[in-house]
C-alpha cells in the first residue's frame, strides 16, 4: 500500500513539474496554411507539398485533406519555397515568402492541368493581412534591428515602435543584482504584466518588475537577435497566459548554409563634443 502511495505521489509531482515547464514554453515558430485548387476553382485533395527553408535547407512535407486544405505547423522563421505535386497537374513552385516569428501565412495555390515534369514557378510575397488571429502584434525584423541607430546596441529600445508600448528606464539607484533592463509597459499595463520569451522559453527575471537585463542596462545585443515580436491587444492566444499586458517574443540567430558574420567598431572623438 505504501509503495502504491509513493508511486502516486511521484506521478503527481512529475505531472506538476512538466506542467510548469510547459507554461514556460511559448511558440517561437510560425505556420503556413492554405487551399490548393485547379483553374476552375475545384479543390484538390491529396496534393503533396514540400516546404523548404532556403536558408537552412530544412524541409517539411504535408498533404492536402479532402477539403483541399493543408497546414504546416512549427516552422522556423525564414524564407520559404513551396513545391506542390499532383498526378495530372503541372508541378507548382511558390517562392519569395518570408515567415516571421509567430506569424501565420495564408497561402492559396492554383495548379494547372498538365504533366508533373512541367514546372510552373510563381514568385511573390504572401498577403500580409492577418485573418487568422485577433491579437495585435508588431514584428521587428533583422534588417531594422541592424539598421536603426541604437544606444548601446540594445535591441530592446526598438520595442517601443510597436503599438501601445512604452518604456521606462530603471532608477539609477537600483540593485545590480536585479539588472537595469528597460521596463516595457504594454497596453497600459504595468511592466510586471509584460512577458519576455527567448527561443520559446520564459526569461522574465525575479526582480526589476520581471524585466530581463544586465547591470549594464541591456538585454542582448543586436548581433544575437534575429527578430522579435511584441504581442498586445488582449486578443492573443492562451499560450501567452499569465501576462495581462502582452508578451515580447525573441529568437536568436542560427546557422545557415551561407558563410556570414558581423563586425562593428566604436569611436568617440572629443573634438566633436559640445562645449
Amino acid at each position: 500500500m505504501s509503495r502504491r502511495l509513493g508511486m502516486g505521489i511521484l506521478m503527481i509531482v512529475g505531472c506538476l513539474w512538466f506542467s510548469s515547464v510547459g507554461m514556460a514554453q511559448t511558440s517561437n515558430t510560425g505556420r503556413i496554411i492554405g487551399t490548393v485548387s485547379d483553374e476552375t476553382g475545384a479543390i484538390l485533395p491529396g496534393v503533396e507539398l514540400v516546404l523548404r527553408n532556403t536558408e537552412t535547407g530544412l524541409a517539411r512535407s504535408v498533404s492536402t485533406n479532402e477539403l483541399g486544405r493543408y497546414v504546416a505547423q512549427e516552422l522556423p522563421p525564414g524564407p520559404y519555397e513551396i513545391t506542390a505535386v499532383l498526378t495530372g497537374f503541372n508541378a507548382l513552385i511558390r517562392s519569395g515568402m518570408t515567415l516571421t516569428i509567430g506569424a501565420t501565412i495564408n497561402l492559396n495555390m492554383t495548379m494547372q492541368v498538365g504533366s508533373v515534369a512541367t514546372q510552373v514557378t510563381v514568385t511573390g510575397e504572401a498577403p500580409l493581412v492577418n485573418t487568422t488571429t485577433a491579437g495585435v502584434s508588431d514584428t521587428v525584423d533583422e534588417e531594422r534591428i541592424t539598421s536603426l541607430p541604437l544606444n548601446g546596441r540594445d535591441f530592446g529600445q526598438l520595442a517601443t515602435i510597436g503599438t501601445a508600448a512604452v518604456s521606462v528606464r530603471t532608477a539609477a539607484g537600483g540593485s545590480a543584482a536585479k539588472g537595469y533592463g528597460t521596463r516595457l509597459a504594454l497596453s497600459g499595463s504595468r511592466p510586471q504584466d509584460t512577458g519576455w520569451t527567448l527561443d520559446g522559453s520564459s526569461v522574465n527575471s525575479s526582480g526589476n518588475f520581471g524585466t530581463p537585463g544586465s547591470s549594464a542596462g541591456g538585454i542582448l545585443g543586436v548581433d544575437s537577435i534575429r527578430e522579435f515580436r511584441v504581442v498586445t491587444g488582449g486578443g492573443y492566444s492562451a499560450e501567452f497566459g499569465g501576462y495581462s499586458g502582452g508578451t515580447v517574443q525573441m529568437i536568436t540567430k542560427n546557422g545557415t548554409n551561407q558563410l556570414h558574420g558581423t563586425a562593428f567598431a566604436l569611436h568617440r572623438n572629443d573634438n566633436t563634443d559640445a562645449r
